[in-house]
């Protein structure tokens, strides 16, 4: 059953790291030479090097509606993480502070410090008038026939499936929520987003994930276990909070990040020169987003 859980939590970030540079981090352009691009050479491409890159985050909405970015790695209150690192540091240390010695290679603290190293060494090409989806489609599945749309309605199923999960598990713990009545809305309502991802992506096998995870009586279902393993998408919320998930508006936020085009997330920086950019963290985590029912 842990398995499952693993599959389930880390689909998403499995998902930002097919084909390349798509690990959730925000980035500091130092230069940019139209003329430099990567091995995706497309028309209207521009290639950003770094001077710095920022630790992953989430975006989250709270109950009355404000949306903070909230950090993979804080830290501790008495030892908290750096949020930037120059790309020159990272070019220079062996190993980042969130990642511990339990990690392996394949790991997501593993993987989120490899990508980073990447774009210190590499930055990335973008053209900046395509939309984030246009962006991504080509570089995160193993098929050439994987289209925009496709992926869009992939990570927006997949924001609203982990979102409506994490809420029923939570709901289950505080026993506000029957078994019957979670069986029946994943039946009626819940499996049509899984079925269509698995019907763009087949690899992962959502629904019957799903479906052999909650299994055929309430016993089968260990919610404590799931919240246990709630960490690994670095989400730190009580149960009481997460009981109030709103998978919808999650998803429709998802929708809304891939819909924008690329120049978006491409910040000037304040009272800098005009090679002094930043690119916006979302550009790389697509998956992120959970909004919160008001109580």
């Amino acid at each position: 059953m842990l398995k499952l859980v693993r599959q389930l939590v880390l689909a998403g970030l499995t998902l930002s790291l097919l084909g390349g540079v798509v690990t959730p981090t925000l980035a500091q352009a130092a230069t940019t030479d139209p003329d430099s691009s990567e091995a995706t050479d497309l028309q209207g491409s521009v290639n950003y090097q770094f001077e710095s890159v920022q630790s992953p985050y989430n975006w989250i909405t709270d109950e009355q509606g404000q949306t903070t970015k909230v950090p993979w790695y804080p830290g501790t209150s008495a030892d908290p993480l750096p949020q930037s690192y120059s790309s020159a540091e990272i070019n220079t240390v062996k190993s980042f502070p969130f990642v511990t010695t339990d990690d392996i290679e394949g790991s997501p603290n593993y993987f989120t410090a490899s990508q980073m190293t990447q774009l210190a060494k590499v930055g990335v090409s973008v053209d900046p008038d395509e939309t984030l989806a246009d962006y991504l489609a080509p570089r995160n599945f193993d098929n050439s026939s994987f289209t925009p749309k496709d992926l869009a309605t992939y990570y927006t199923d997949y924001a609203y499936a982990y979102a409506w999960i994490y809420k029923v598990a939570a709901q289950t713990k505080l026993s506000t929520r029957s078994y019957s009545d979670i069986k029946r809305d994943l039946k009626d309502n819940v499996m049509f987003y899984l079925k269509e991802m698995d019907s763009v992506y087949p690899s992962i096998e959502m629904a019957d994930t799903v479906t052999q995870y909650f299994g055929k009586t309430a016993a089968d279902f260990d919610a404590q276990m799931f919240l246990n393993n709630i960490s690994f998408v670095h989400l730190t919320d009580p149960t009481e909070r997460l009981a109030r998930l709103d998978p919808q508006a999650s998803a429709d936020k998802e929708s809304d990040l891939l819909k924008q085009p690329v120049k978006n997330f491409i910040i000037q920086q304040k009272d800098s020169s005009d090679s002094n950019k930043t690119i916006d963290g979302e550009f790389y985590n697509q998956v992120s987003h959970l909004e919160f029912r008001p109580k």
